[in-house]
């Protein structure tokens, strides 16, 4: 499955920091979830992921922090690739990344987006990579609760906008998460994960077709939008 984990880290090390220097692959200052939406490269993910890494560690300026996306591979090992912010939708909490050197990306599939609103109590499934697993990517399933409702009930985030509406899922999702893709069994994605109720058991949930009008505003073609419809992935 094309979802990866997204990690935003320094590209050195702070002298307060020096001690973990060799000591691990990653040392985050905030990771999310994300997953691609075009085969040449381009990642969606939750905007406010993005934005905690600007308010955390401030010794460290914007320009020595690195954006990555690991994707899972077929043999099973993690392919990390650092990637750019191209666009963003402040309102909708969303961000498009490109990877920077998407040649050497193996096994990149995009998943597809469909417009279309499900119905309530169609089954939906939700992939992330919750903050206390990290690195093992976790499948959840639940029931779509509705669209167009207000997310006063959800948790807060760092991107909180209250005049935005959401649908809402019925499904249990954890810190991590945000980023990730809500999808149908046929594979299509409905919307993306970008919070939850203070119970985990309520999504909250930017439809796809925001995704896809950022994709119209950063100048790329969605085709994926256009095969939807013919997805064969399951959950």
């Amino acid at each position: 499955m094309p979802v990866g984990l997204l990690v935003i880290q320094p590209t050195r090390l702070p002298q307060s920091l020096q001690q973990f220097e060799g000591q691990s692959v990653f040392l985050p200052i905030a990771y999310g979830t994300g997953f691609v939406v075009r085969e040449d490269g381009y990642v969606v993910t939750a905007l406010h992921v993005v934005r905690k890494a600007e308010t955390r560690l401030p010794e460290i300026q914007a320009s020595g922090k690195q954006v990555v996306v690991c994707l899972n591979t077929p043999a099973g090992s993690p392919e990390c690739k650092e990637v750019e912010v191209v666009g963003t939708d402040e309102r909708n909490d969303l961000a498009l990344l490109k990877i920077k050197r998407p040649k050497g990306a193996e096994n990149l599939r995009a998943l597809p987006l469909t417009p279309e609103t499900p119905t309530p109590d169609t089954e939906v499934w939700a992939a992330g990579y919750p903050e206390r697993d990290a690195g093992r990517l976790v499948v959840a399933s639940g029931k779509f609760a509705g669209g167009n409702l207000p997310n006063e009930t959800l948790a807060a985030n760092d991107v909180s906008n209250h005049d935005r509406s959401l649908w809402l899922a019925e499904m249990m999702v954890e810190n991590g998460e945000s980023g990730g893709p809500v999808y149908l069994r046929n594979g299509s994605v409905i919307g993306v994960m970008v919070t939850r109720s203070d119970t985990q058991a309520i999504a909250g949930i930017v439809p796809a077709q925001h995704v896809i009008d950022l994709l119209v505003r950063s100048g790329v073609t969605n085709r994926s939008a256009d095969n939807s419809r013919n997805a064969t992935a399951g959950p």
